[in-house]
């Protein structure tokens, strides 16, 4: 099951920069035979907001990049998700994560976590919640 996040997180390394091999395509974010994190990439779709392309385009046009997967944040919803699912096998990229608005997830828990799955992605990430979320500790709770 997708993991929801309320908030952007990085993850350290406790290995050495200089030690870090080259970013490399593929799933494999942690090498056994050298013990070493491969860090992959991947771009956040909101700031390909303003191309004039279809999803589906967009995903083809990063794949043509060095990134390794895409984080969605915008327009996913403007295909099947299983259309791209394929774009992106197409284009050898993975989905890291999707930015889901908690309206949509309190509205269709089940049909963001079936798009995940379809996806391929186990973070469901909340960008943003209106500041009344936060004004008492009831609102918070």
């Amino acid at each position: 099951m997708p993991t929801v996040l309320t908030t952007a997180s990085t993850s350290g390394s406790d290995v050495p920069p200089e030690k870090h091999p080259p970013l490399t395509r593929g799933r494999s974010y942690f090498n056994t035979d050298t013990q070493v994190t491969t860090m992959q990439t991947a771009i956040q779709l909101y700031t390909l907001r303003e191309m004039d392309a279809s999803i589906l385009e967009i995903v083809e046009d990063v794949g043509e990049t060095e990134f390794d997967g895409v984080e969605f944040a915008y327009r996913v919803e403007e295909e099947p998700p299983a259309d791209v699912r394929q774009a992106l096998d197409d284009a050898g990229l993975v989905a890291s994560s999707a930015h889901v608005g908690i309206d949509a997830i309190e509205e269709d828990l089940d049909g963001v976590i079936e798009a995940a799955e379809t996806l391929g992605y186990d973070d469901i990430v909340v960008p943003w919640l209106d500041p009344e979320h936060f004004e008492t500790v009831e609102a918070v709770e």
